[in-house]
């Protein structure tokens, strides 16, 4: 299989090196222990068309309903992520957000942890201090069941792989990325998914990264060497190639010209037009611009409104249940002087926090803005 070594690995890994923001979630706790290799056939590859093998046998089931096997009439997501994979965590809402709109359409929904390293993996906590976005079916790879025949065949290196898989068992659509499994998912319930032109775009995808490969490593290459210049100008090249599967290269170029170039006239202006065309369904990039204007030292001058405007979409795309959102609002109306939509948006975030570490650090920034109240 051609290596794939495009997108997801390395764009994120150009966006961590420009920002430092990315990190890693959950450490290793120790290995597992060794599992009996399943005796079905591991598939070389895994397309959009390509009939769903069962997700059994060696998956713990921990939350919601079990699927053993993929039943006609029903339309599934599958979501793999990893605690090695920050990214694959960071869209837990969205998922979330999306099993809430598709339930009652019976979408079942599934979100399976995998160990991509083959260390220590325990995703107990992880889910636990996100037990709020895990109202969906939840469930862990013991052995390597999963990953061989769902995660390696498809040729993606590093997770989120989310697969929508239709009323016949086949796969409607796989990507790394959740910006079009709602708008695939709908397509697949009204009999509208055109299977055909899936695999021909999927095909065209592929097609794309392996000629643009050399590009992408010249970027990698040059955001090593703190050469934030000429990594832009490779950004603008593959967003030129395909700004929608590129996407994420928007947000480093605005990153880069906010955080390292010193150019806040130019990311902001960059800024305005990717959260309505580049990063418009991706809210945790739209979360990272936000966070990144209010708390990012070192800047300036903050643009509070394009932070409020990144949050506020982020918090649509999330049905306004993160409070990672809620405080970047806070924060973006408080740098509007609006004091009291800050605090509102503000106790939302200490109501919505995930664990107490989360509560303590929301109510501190509560604290401040009620002090800031004027005296009765």
């Amino acid at each position: 299989m051609t290596r794939r070594s495009t997108m997801q690995s390395m764009t994120t890994c150009l966006t961590a090196l420009a920002t430092g923001l990315l990190t890693v979630a959950c450490s290793a706790q120790g290995p597992k222990a060794e599992m009996d290799a399943p005796e079905a056939v591991i598939p070389e590859t895994l397309r959009i068309g390509d009939d769903a093998a069962d997700l059994a046998p060696e998956i713990l089931w921990l939350r919601n309903i079990l699927v053993p096997e993929f039943l006609d009439g029903t339309v599934y997501v599958l979501y793999l992520w990893s605690t090695d994979s920050p990214g694959s965590m960071g869209s837990f809402p969205q998922l979330h957000g999306l099993d809430q709109r598709f339930r009652d359409k019976g979408v079942v929904t599934i979100s399976v942890a995998i160990d991509i390293q083959e260390g220590g993996f325990e995703p107990i906590d992880v889910i636990k201090s996100r037990a709020e976005f895990m109202a969906h079916t939840v469930a862990e790879d013991r052995g390597t069941y999963i990953k061989d025949n769902w995660y390696t065949p498809t040729g993606f290196e590093t997770l989120p792989v989310v697969f929508v898989i239709n009323q016949e068992g086949v796969i409607a659509s796989m990507d790394n990325k959740m910006a079009k499994v709602e708008e695939n998912v709908t397509a697949v319930l009204n009999g509208t998914h055109d299977i055909n032109h899936a695999i021909a775009e999927f095909d065209r995808v592929r097609d794309l990264e392996r000629r643009v490969e050399p590009l992408i490593e010249e970027a990698t290459l040059a955001a090593r060497q703190g050469n934030w210049s000429h990594v832009i100008v490779c950004a603008d090249r593959l967003l030129e190639e395909d700004k929608v599967h590129y996407s994420q290269m928007a947000m480093t170029k605005f990153m880069l010209n906010l955080t390292k170039l010193g150019k806040p006239g130019v990311a902001y202006e960059w800024g305005y037009k990717i959260i309505n065309d580049h990063i418009k369904n991706d809210s945790p990039m739209l979360v990272t611009m936000a966070e990144t204007i209010l708390f990012s030292p070192g800047i300036p001058y903050r643009d509070y409104n394009l932070a409020r405007k990144a949050a506020e979409r982020a918090d649509v795309l999330t049905d306004g249940k993160l409070a990672q959102v809620k405080n970047a609002l806070a924060g973006a109306w408080m740098g509007l002087g609006e004091t009291g939509k800050a605090i509102e948006f503000q106790m939302e975030a200490v109501r919505l926090a995930p664990t107490s570490d989360a509560k303590g650090i929301y109510q501190e920034s509560l604290d401040q803005f009620l002090n800031k109240l004027p005296s009765p």
